[in-house]
């Protein structure tokens, strides 16, 4: 069946695909995706996520509408709209509140459905907007979204995960508070965390020290001669920078002379 212009469709009605064109390649978003109780991917290892992407570069290759308007592609991608009205799901549509509202609150022109990554390693969720681009709101992989036979009907844990930099806060936090109050790095942690929050607009590096470095360093900050550790990199790189211009007139001063 040919595909009518309209909105992505329930899998009982007819195709609608709103402003996506009727020939167009499958494109994906990540602005939307988020972690949360059970959506989460911390017990996932790096398999799991290359399945994951090697299903989103299949798909990228393949036009929306073949799919949408083939049953066997629909089945084998296990494509459908999300029935909010199921009787085991776990969330609503309300739930998913970090969208923006003009996707969240209109059902009926921005559907979410859902594909599968497979059996065995669950689904990914999203809409597609009016551009036609799907957005992927959450990874799915212990099938929570709609728990079937397949999961006996029942939600299973899915633990949120953390990345590498909030690993390491947490692994900070988690020494500080075992080295007591009087702690000497308690006050430089909270400076720096003070100065994170003040500063997410810039980008952020983990650099690793030596044991006699990070004295002097800690100790410069606390002594006030700087307000954290970026404001030490830009002198330094200042004071590099000047002995290069040095080194620099030096040079064509004597290749004046030569």
């Amino acid at each position: 069946m040919k595909p009518v212009v309209g909105n992505v469709p329930a899998a009982s009605q007819a195709v609608k695909l709103g402003a996506i064109p009727q020939v167009r390649q499958w494109n994906f978003s990540f602005r939307y995706l988020k972690q949360i109780d059970l959506f989460g991917t911390g017990d996932k290892d790096g398999a799991w996520f290359v399945s994951v992407l090697e299903k989103i570069s299949d798909l990228s290759a393949k036009q929306v509408s073949e799919v949408l308007s083939t049953p066997a592609e629909k089945l084998r991608w296990r494509l459908h709209e999300i029935d909010w009205s199921h009787r085991s799901i776990p969330i609503r549509r309300s739930d998913l509140n970090w969208i923006d509202k003009k996707y969240l609150d209109n059902d009926d022109e921005y559907p979410f459905w859902q594909f599968s990554v497979s059996k065995a390693l669950g689904r990914i969720v999203g809409f597609w907007d009016e551009r036609g681009i799907f957005n992927i709101v959450l990874l799915d992989p212990s099938h929570n979204i709609q728990p079937s036979a397949y999961s006996d009907y029942k939600t299973r844990e899915a633990p949120i995960g953390k990345g590498e930099f909030e690993i390491a806060i947490t692994e900070i936090e988690a020494r500080i508070g075992a080295c007591g109050q009087d702690c000497r790095c308690r006050g430089l942690y909270d400076q720096i965390q003070s100065s994170l929050t003040h500063r997410l607009q810039f980008s952020t590096m983990l650099v690793a020290m030596p044991d006699a470095l990070f004295v002097r360093v800690s100790g410069v900050i606390q002594e006030g001669l700087a307000d954290c550790v970026s404001d030490l990199l830009e002198i330094a790189i200042d004071e590099l920078d000047k002995l290069l211009l040095k080194d620099e007139a030096t040079k064509a001063a004597t290749d004046s002379y030569s």
